[in-house]
């Protein structure tokens, strides 16, 4: 698949199981200890890949990506496949980025692009969810930038289930 262009140095390209490069690429940023999809809600996509759950999909959504800047991949993001949440068609987006490639914005540009480039394509989609762990502040902060609104409750409320739910309506 060709890839997705989101800015000018930003793109996405679908995660392919059957390419070792992609395989490679994967292995690389999970054993990344600062990447974990063990600590937040991403969970291995490794394992995912292995048990052959993830293959590909027609749908922008339902299906992984490698981030890439320029030409170098920097993370990976996955984008749930479209679930019915308080009234509204949903999807859920995770994301992981390298250690290297963080705090320089490239996260917010992508969830950014990503967000507008879902709420373009298809208008069955309502609302974009992102479960953030309590801990994790620079993917919360990523969020609030992007325009996305926690589900309004207290600090100690996130931080007992901790977890915190931000989400973005379309316009």
């Amino acid at each position: 698949m060709q890839k997705i262009n989101l800015t000018e140095d930003l793109s996405i390209k679908k995660l392919n199981p059957n390419n070792p490069l992609d395989i490679l690429l994967i292995e690389e940023l999970e054993q990344d200890k600062e990447i974990s999809g063990d600590k937040g809600y991403l969970g291995s996509l490794m394992s995912e890949i292995k048990s052959k759950k993830h293959l590909y999909h027609e749908k922008l959504y339902n299906s992984s990506y490698i981030i890439y800047h320029q030409r170098y991949p920097i993370g990976y993001l996955k984008i749930s496949p479209m679930f019915m949440y308080e009234g509204e068609n949903m999807v859920d987006i995770s994301y992981a980025i390298h250690k290297e490639a963080r705090h320089k914005g490239y996260m917010y540009q992508t969830l950014e692009s990503v967000v507008d480039t879902l709420y373009d394509t298809y208008s069955e989609i309502e609302n974009i969810m992102l479960l953030i762990d309590y801990k994790n502040k620079a993917s919360r902060n990523v969020a609030r930038h992007a325009g996305f609104i926690s589900d309004g409750l207290t600090e100690e409320e996130n931080k007992e289930r901790e977890y915190v739910i931000y989400q973005k309506t379309r316009k």
